[in-house]
This record gives C-alpha cells, sequence and structure tokens, in this order.
C-alpha cells in the first residue's frame, strides 16, 4: 500500500480546515500570489499518492490573464462562479481505480489550499470541458472530470451566489446514522460508539459530494475495528466530447482523503487494503477498507 506524505503543519489544522472548507463561488478581484501557486504545485509534487495509487493524476494551475479574451470567453463556467482569475484543472488518466485516486489527491489540494487561507469550489458538471481540454492538451487516455476555481474569497458573495448554494443545499449534511453502519446494514452507527473513531468519521460526513448526495457508506465491524467504505452504484453517463466521469466514485476518493488525513493527525496508526473477501450489498459496491494495526 502506498504511503502518503502530508506536511506536520498542514497536518495538524486538517480539522479547522475540514470545517472551514466552504465551497466559494464568489472571489475578489485580488490574485493569488505566486509564492501561493508554488506552494499549491510544490504541495502536489510530494503528495501524487493516494490510497488507490501511486500514479494517474495531474493538475494544472491556469491564470486566465494569461489567454486571450477569445478564450477567456470560451472558458464558461455558466455563471456559477464570479470573480475567479485561477482554476485548477484535475487530470485523469485511465486506469484502475482512477475516479477516487483523482478525488482523493485533488481534494487534498482543495484542503491544502484552505489552509493557504484561499477559497474553493468543485466544479464537475458545470464547466466547459471541451475548451479546459484545448488549452491544457490532454492526452489520448486522459480527462478533466473536474476543475476549481481558487482565490481570495469575496468579502461580500453576491445574492447569484448566495441562490446557488441555497439551491444545492451546500451547507446540508446527512445524519452519521445514515452514513455509518455497525457490523451489519440494519444496525446504524451511533455517534457515541466510540470516543477516538468519532471524529474520522464526522470529518467524513462534512465531505462535499456531486449534487450534495453523499454517495458513500461505511461499515464498522465491532470486532476488528476495521472501517469499510462502501459506494452507491451508478449509471455511467456519456458525453459527446468526452468520457462522463463517474461522480459517485470520486466523491468515495474524497471521503476516504477526509478519513485518511484525519486518522493521521490524531497519530491513529492504520493502513488502507482491500480485502476480497467483502460483497458488494445490493446497491453498494465496496473498495477500500481501512484496517487498524
Amino acid at each position: 500500500m502506498v504511503q502518503v506524505f502530508i506536511p506536520e503543519d498542514f497536518l495538524n489544522t486538517i480539522e479547522s480546515s475540514i470545517k472551514r472548507r466552504m465551497s466559494c463561488r464568489s472571489f475578489s478581484n485580488t490574485k493569488i500570489t505566486s509564492e501561493a501557486q508554488y506552494q499549491l504545485l510544490n504541495f502536489f509534487k510530494i503528495n501524487k499518492y493516494s490510497p488507490f495509487s501511486k500514479l494517474g493524476s495531474r493538475f494544472e494551475l491556469i491564470e486566465l490573464e494569461k489567454f486571450s479574451e477569445l478564450i477567456r470567453g470560451k472558458l464558461g463556467t455558466y455563471g456559477f462562479i464570479q470573480g475567479a482569475h485561477t482554476f485548477l484543472i484535475g487530470i485523469m488518466t485511465q486506469m484502475d481505480f482512477d475516479h477516487e485516486h483523482l478525488g482523493y489527491t485533488f481534494e487534498n489540494l482543495i484542503l491544502y489550499s484552505t489552509y493557504l487561507g484561499l477559497g474553493s469550489c468543485w466544479l464537475g458538471g458545470t464547466f466547459h470541458r471541451a475548451s479546459f481540454a484545448l488549452i491544457i492538451h490532454l492526452l489520448e487516455d486522459e480527462t478533466i472530470p473536474a476543475i476549481a476555481p481558487i482565490g481570495i474569497p469575496a468579502q461580500d458573495p453576491s445574492l447569484r451566489s448566495k441562490i446557488i448554494r441555497w439551491a444545492a443545499q451546500g451547507a446540508k449534511r446527512k445524519s452519521f446514522s445514515e452514513l455509518f453502519f455497525k457490523d451489519s446494514w440494519k444496525k446504524p452507527l451511533q455517534p457515541d460508539f466510540s470516543e477516538i473513531f468519532f471524529k474520522p468519521l464526522e470529518m467524513v460526513r462534512l465531505a462535499p459530494s456531486a449534487s450534495n448526495r453523499q454517495p458513500w457508506r461505511i461499515l464498522y465491524s465491532s470486532e476488528t475495528e476495521n472501517f469499510h467504505f462502501f459506494v452507491e452504484s451508478s449509471k455511467k453517463r456519456t458525453h459527446k466530447l468526452a468520457r462522463w466521469p463517474d461522480f459517485p466514485r470520486i466523491d468515495l476518493g474524497i471521503a476516504v482523503c477526509h478519513f485518511d488525513l484525519t486518522v493521521q493527525s490524531l497519530r491513529l496508526k492504520g493502513s488502507w487494503r482491500f480485502l476480497n473477501e467483502l460483497p458488494n450489498y445490493e446497491n453498494l459496491n465496496y473498495l477500500i477498507s481501512w484496517v487498524p494495526e
């Protein structure tokens, strides 16, 4: 299993970064500094691994001002984003666990940008994929499942931004007992099940997801203290210009990222494993488990 390296100072603030990490759709006119850009790109150079893979995704940071007005006009986000100067582009290579790996590494970068004091917002279906693909010269086996504007949040978000967030119910999350289960799917896990492991699961509960669906489920084994991660099955869609991403699998990668960073911050020893003996269950597909040492 791949070992993920996370800087100590970032790790120590992961809980506050997760709680402060709110989707930002309105940005100020102040551009992010070259130092902040350097920190983001350097962070990914030493953190491109995930529990799913040691390769397979890359990221580019683009500044709109470096492109002509014609090209900038084509890089549409359909009015969902205002005032953004810089975009983080997530580029996925086809492979096993490609979506989960992209979800983990992208969210890791988003949380690090929050740690740096920047605002951001995952965009999966509300941007013009073909235009972004052209400016970064995608390889044949690459796709762009998601992008994120990165910048200084506007002090007074626009009314449009507030309406979009309200319509998307961006702050709403499922309850603890709807997402986590103990020993069987018939027994919801209660928040007081463990003083040690409550926090990692709570950070998973707060994780963002496409359309705020929260498609992951975790089955906790009380005997082994293993945490088994499942995701709701979905029908993959196609797009005339690009393969449409399997968003629930990306969301699962985000959830694993939140759990992984939190257990590391708490200095809990364990590893990620793929356990063959765990079957899928009805509309849930098993993906990975965290096993304590």
